[in-house]
């Protein structure tokens, strides 16, 4: 792609395998984000709550960076598969990376 050939992508999809698809769980269902669960995915892209704390400055410094210019358009984006309790167990969004290329980032279960 001409104009990002420098920029930080790490995988690339050229097309839809559709047996890669699959029906989710009854169990679970999609939502956004809510803004008062903001620190929620913060955390949960670390595998320890220690992990978590330290880089806890580091994840609030990128979101300042990154989305809160564009905090609206972050919650609609930003998507959580939730347990029976409304609990976030995972999460992903699409974004418009460096404003020309649709991406699902910031993926984790």
């Amino acid at each position: 792609m001409a104009g990002i050939e420098d920029k930080n992508l790490f995988m690339m999809c050229e097309a839809l395998n559709p047996a890669a698809l699959t029906h989710l769980s009854p169990a679970y269902y999609v939502r956004t984000c809510r803004t008062d669960e903001l620190d929620v995915w913060k955390t949960m892209h670390f595998d320890s709550p220690e992990l978590a704390n330290e880089f806890a400055a580091f994840m609030t410094q990128y979101f300042d960076e990154v989305y809160a210019n564009q905090e609206s358009e972050f919650f609609k984006r930003c998507l959580f598969v939730c347990d029976s309790r409304d609990t976030p167990i995972a999460t992903c969004f699409g974004w418009k990376a460096y404003g020309h290329v649709s991406t699902i980032h910031w993926f984790k279960v």
